[in-house]
């Protein structure tokens, strides 16, 4: 999947994020797998880029993906059964993906994941909200 600054632009994203992506990589001219290492562009704005790039098959694939991924919450049987059938449910749904709803079950799935796993100490939440949302993006690749 190419993207570049033109590419970007056609998306017609706000203009705060796209001043923000010209800002640090305005020349910018390469893949997604590239693009998802970026250290500048938020991984709410990567997520938003390849929910409008990728088909509604690359995106139903890649709310599976998610949605299997959830399985390694915790060894708990019923969290994870609960946690993951809800995800699977949602990507079964999406056989006629929209953005919207990719874009929600990345969300979701990286919240539920970094509540749970941090349990009672919420000071890890960050940390394992981070470890989420890199699984996530090396997962959006595998959706492609």
């Amino acid at each position: 999947m190419k993207i570049t600054s033109e590419i970007i632009a056609n998306l017609r994203p706000c203009s705060d994020r796209f001043y923000n992506f010209l800002k640090h990589y305005g020349t910018y001219d390469g893949d997604l797998q590239n693009f998802v290492t970026l250290d500048k562009i938020t991984y709410d704005d990567k997520v938003w880029v390849f929910t409008r790039l990728a088909t509604p098959k690359q995106n139903s694939k890649w709310a599976e993906l998610i949605a299997d991924s959830a399985q390694d919450i915790k060894s708990d049987g019923s969290i994870q059964s609960s946690v993951r059938e809800a995800y699977v449910s949602a990507a079964n749904n999406l056989i006629a993906t929209t953005r919207f709803s990719t874009y929600y079950i990345s969300h979701r799935s990286t919240m539920l994941v970094a509540i749970l796993s941090a349990g009672e100490d919420m000071s890890k939440f960050d940390e394992f909200e981070k470890l989420q949302q890199e699984k996530n993006l090396t997962l959006m690749l595998e959706a492609l």
